[in-house]
């Protein structure tokens, strides 16, 4: 009636526009074909203002479950962003040390860059750097 929506819950949307579009229709009762149009837009809308909702709240629901709990895939998260950031420290080394001091997954990416120098410095491991660059 209101057009097809492809996919596994097509049914289910098309149902839920039908049934608002019967239930609008008498208190709307369009005059015209344009009004015909305005009031299927209108049905339209609001079944996708419905969906966002709907979304809005599993999401909210889905943070807060990872905020009680937030397990190794946060942690995990956490590291990745503080290394793709540290990918632009040569860029601007100032503001984004800043940025990577703000949170414990960027400042352990520092600490482990300054590790690293440290071994290259003290030759207690084997760092791939030359005579040049230690010194």
């Amino acid at each position: 009636m209101l057009g097809r929506r492809k996919g596994g819950q097509g049914g289910l949307v098309e149902a839920a526009k039908n049934q608002r579009y019967a239930a609008w229709l008498p208190a709307l009762t369009p005059q015209d074909d344009f009004q015909e149009n305005e009031l299927r837009l209108a049905v339209l809308a609001s079944i996708r203002v419905d969906h966002c909702q709907s979304c809005e709240i599993e999401r909210r629901i889905e943070l807060a479950m990872i905020a009680r709990d937030p397990g190794p895939a946060w942690d995990k998260d956490r590291r990745e962003e503080a290394a793709c950031l540290g990918k632009t420290l040569k860029r601007d080394p100032a503001i984004v040390t800043m940025q990577l001091e703000r949170t414990p997954a960027g400042r352990a990416w520092l600490i482990a860059q300054w590790n690293h120098l440290l071994l290259g410095v003290d030759g207690d491991a084997p760092s791939g750097w030359t005579d040049t660059q230690s010194n």
